[in-house]
């Protein structure tokens, strides 16, 4: 590669950077200016409703000025007295003549009035009187408008004061939008109002060519549209739907802006009328034209961004090249250059400088791994010199990071029921395939170091912020063994620390909670917030301690399960000084173990206790002095080891031959001590101590001793493959098989046959 292939080839790459910034960067400009834009143009349509409304609502308050003028006149009074009839046609001149003066006097503001006296035909107007049908043609009424009139006058109530007002849709495109009001005076004379406002007149903002309206509506209707666009369109914009919601908008702020894929749509409430909005829409700006100083604008700038990109690219390229002919100044003492291909050179000959050490380092890789155990067993045990822990760090690059770290301890817990089915080898066993799963599992995830300590202990190092992940994933990996194996893995998680070197804190907090974690709550992961705020208030009744004591109770061991129900009672009724909440929650942890206890022999509590004692659960529950409740816990717990082992050494012998003959005739399956639950419908526990007390061992020991037989069996009477064997006699795995095989036998299987 040559110079300057290299040279344009690092350009290439800076030119690259820096479109993709220009490019970002104008995109993010021109969305914020469309935005600004946006934003205006809303304004700016929210002012021109604003003055639409004003305009309008004036015109409005003008003629119920004028009207209520009207009212008060002597014409108007004379003219609904109740005797009509005298002198009639005379008041109806004098009441045209009143309203010709108001309607002078407001001409400007282009409406027109007329009255009509409901016990009458005749409307009165400012020009003249006409027949009612007369004037409803004039003014455009269509068959609804008279028909939604006709229902104003039968069902409205009007009360003095209160505008009760009608608006009349322009249903054939009149020029006159009618408002209609009715009002009942003390004689009960019902008189209409027709306040009838000439349309074109009222606006002169909406183009028609950019596809705006502009209209009147309530929540029943559109009562004035003004738009070049089809009544389908309108339909779709202005949805009725919608429409029917407008008493449950809010206008305190002014205008309301509605949600429309296409169309800006701007709402106001009249101040007059109540029942009155109006809507004002238009299409989204989404050509270039629109929005033409928007793009200029994102345009100009991106290209200027792009040229001063380049400019600087070139520049950053030849300041990157100087530390290059550096190196090569000082690799040539290596290796002759010959000034052609400088990567080529730098590579060949540091990869020379490489292969010089690496006897040396192989040499230090093969003893690095029981040294590095060492250091970090001395650096959890206690303190260590800063140079000491400085060089041994660096030697054995520690993969943790050096600040904000915590320990990990992880456990296998050897509780009473742990070790009856397991053996010392079994524990150690079930410790290094633990440390095998953290291995696959944890350390190519984290940065995090992993290693044994002691005989049942793991202890794993990781960062502070990696903490929940980890923790995260131990929980599910150790319940779902807990669950599968029947083990009680448990994990403590330490306090932080600063730094690495102080790690021995950390590993000392965490041994303090796996010493006190049977007075913790019962959970897979214990954490150092649970140590730091344990105190008297909480009971002691820890799961390991639960399991224990029904394994007993169940087998009928009486002394060893008396023993560990003293001690659960002393703590908690004598020792601590428990709270009335936290002593209601140790008698309901009681009472669920009575329940799993009666469950796991498979009886019910009437079997044992009899009518009399089928409720115990509510009377715990009920005594408040502790004597009392000591003395009574303490003679169920004495009924159920009489009356379980009683009535189990009864049943027992039958259910075991039961269990022996289903596992001789399915032992080539992978049958679990869960499938034998489910297929007889008792719980694992009680089968599990059905088998200890009639075979000597648990049921995992038996299963493999059947299997094991019967491999021999085999052997003795045939040839065979040693993985078609293990398949034949339920083993899954041909290792786990020759290791199983092995162990009971005391050869593998192929020596096995052989000498046989």
């Amino acid at each position: 590669m040559k110079r300057r292939k290299l040279f344009w080839q690092m350009l290439m790459y800076f030119g690259i950077i820096i479109i993709l910034f220009s490019s970002v960067t104008t995109f993010l400009l021109y969305k914020e200016s469309s935005e600004v834009y946006q934003k205006e143009r809303s304004q700016h349509q929210k002012i021109l409703l604003e003055q639409a409304k004003k305009s309008i609502d004036t015109r409005i308050q003008v003629a119920f000025n004028a009207l209520m003028q009207l009212q008060n006149s002597q014409e108007f009074k004379e003219y609904i007295r109740p005797n009509h009839k005298e002198a009639y046609y005379y008041r109806m001149l004098q009441l045209l003549k009143q309203l010709k003066i108001n309607n002078s006097a407001f001409a400007n503001f282009e409406y027109r009035t007329g009255v009509l006296n409901l016990a009458d035909n005749v409307v009165v107007t400012q020009d003249s009187t006409v027949n009612k049908e007369m004037f409803f043609k004039e003014l455009g009424f269509s068959k609804k408008n008279i028909a939604a009139l006709e229902e104003y006058v039968h069902n409205s109530t009007p009360q003095y004061g209160n505008h009760q007002v009608m608006i009349l849709a322009n249903e054939n495109n009149s020029d006159y939008l009618t408002l209609i009001k009715k009002e009942t005076n003390f004689n009960k004379v019902e008189t209409l109002f027709f306040i009838s406002f000439y349309v074109k007149g009222f606006f002169s903002f909406v183009d028609a060519k950019d596809k705006e309206g502009f209209c009147l509506v309530t929540k029943d209707d559109i009562k004035y549209l003004q738009t070049d666009l089809d009544s389908a369109k309108v339909k779709d914009i202005l949805d009725p739907k919608e429409l029917a919601k407008l008493d449950e908008l809010s206008f305190e702020s002014g205008s309301v802006t509605a949600e429309n894929a296409r169309y800006d749509i701007h709402l106001t409430q009249s101040t007059i009328l109540s029942n009155l909005n109006y809507v004002y829409f238009s299409p989204k700006p989404a050509s270039i034209a629109a929005m033409k100083a928007v793009y200029l604008k994102a345009l100009v700038i991106g290209l200027s961004l792009l040229s001063a990109g380049i400019l600087l690219a070139a520049y950053l390229v030849n300041r990157t090249y100087r530390p290059i002919q550096h190196i090569i100044h000082h690799l040539s003492q290596y290796q002759k250059y010959d000034g052609n291909d400088e990567l080529s050179f730098i590579k060949s000959t540091t990869d020379q400088i490489s292969t010089m050490n690496e006897n040396l380092k192989e040499t230090i890789e093969q003893n690095k791994l029981s040294l590095k155990q060492q250091f970090l067993h001395e650096l959890v045990v206690g303190p260590m010199g800063q140079e000491e822990f400085l060089e041994k760090s660096k030697s054995f690059s520690i993969k943790v990071k050096q600040k904000n770290v915590k320990v990990i301890m992880i456990e296998v817990d050897s509780n009473i029921i742990l070790q009856e089915s397991l053996s010392y080898e079994g524990i150690l066993t079930v410790k290094q395939q633990i440390l095998s799963i953290l291995i696959e599992e944890i350390e190519p995830f984290f940065a995090c170091e992993l290693f044994e300590y002691g005989y049942q202990k793991i202890v794993l190092i990781i960062h502070q912020e990696d903490t929940e992940k980890v923790v995260s994933k131990l929980t599910l990996l150790f319940s779902s063994l807990n669950e599968e194996l029947e083990l009680n893995i448990i994990s403590a998680v330490g306090q932080p620390v600063a730094g690495l070197e102080q790690i021995y804190h950390s590993f000392e907090s965490a041994s303090k909670i796996l010493e006190s974690k049977f007075a913790l709550e019962r959970n897979t992961i214990l954490s150092y917030e649970d140590f730091k705020y344990l105190d008297q208030t909480n009971f002691y009744f820890p799961l390991e301690v639960e399991r224990s004591l029904m394994q007993l109770v169940i087998q009928g061991n009486r002394e060893k399960a008396e023993n560990i129900l003293d001690r659960v009672l002393e703590e908690n009724l004598h020792s601590k000084k428990l709270t009335k909440n936290a002593l209601s929650q140790f008698v309901f942890a009681i009472r669920g173990t009575i329940n799993r206890i009666l469950q796991a022999a498979n009886k019910t509590s009437k079997e044992i206790f009899g009518d009399e004692m089928s409720t115990f659960h509510f009377e715990l529950q009920q005594i408040n002095d502790k004597d009392q409740l000591e003395e009574r816990i303490r003679w169920i717990f004495s009924v159920m080891l009489i009356q379980i082992s009683t009535k189990e050494s009864k049943e027992e012998t039958s259910v075991a031959t039961k269990f022996l003959n289903f596992i001789q005739q399915n032992y080539e399956k992978d049958i679990s001590l869960h499938d034998l639950a489910d297929e007889f419908g008792l719980s694992s526990s009680y089968i599990s101590t059905i088998f200890k007390n009639h075979t000597g061992e648990n049921y995992k020991d038996y299963l493999n001793k059947y299997r094991i037989l019967k491999a021999q069996e085999i052997l003795e009477n045939r040839e065979v493959k040693i993985k078609e064997l293990a398949g034949m006699v339920g083993f899954n795995n041909v290792n786990t098989f020759i290791r199983t095989f092995k162990k009971y036998v005391g050869l593998p299987p192929g020596q096995y046959e052989k000498s046989s």
